[in-house]
């Protein structure tokens, strides 16, 4: 998968991406600001379209931290350490989904 007829890769960038496992989580958990709902309708609605249309990579920031993993042979990549304050660790962990993880300051050219 992840290729198209022509040989060429698929990818998809979002804000938040559908495995988000750091965030605080107040927020994520709070009925007011229920940031978790963002990443379940992606994880419902989009991941499935992913996995059908054959992308590549979905690559997204939100976390402050670098996050890569694959589920449904997508690659999901998370690149969200070049801004803020990176993740403070473990007790920033709101899910767990993916197999690396992170804290770095980096970017993506």
């Amino acid at each position: 998968g992840g290729l198209t007829a022509r040989g060429k890769h698929l990818v998809v960038m979002t804000h938040i991406g559908p495995y988000v496992e750091y965030w605080d989580p107040s927020t994520w958990n709070s009925p007011e600001g229920n940031e978790k709902a963002w990443g379940d309708f992606l994880q419902k609605d989009f991941a499935p379209l992913f996995e059908r249309f054959g992308v590549s990579v979905v690559i997204s920031g939100h976390s402050h931290l670098y996050l890569r993993g694959f589920r449904g042979g997508v690659a999901y990549a998370t690149l969200g350490g070049g801004g803020a304050g990176l993740e403070k660790g473990e007790e920033n962990r709101v899910e767990e989904f993916l197999q690396r993880d992170r804290r770095v300051l980096h970017f993506l050219h």
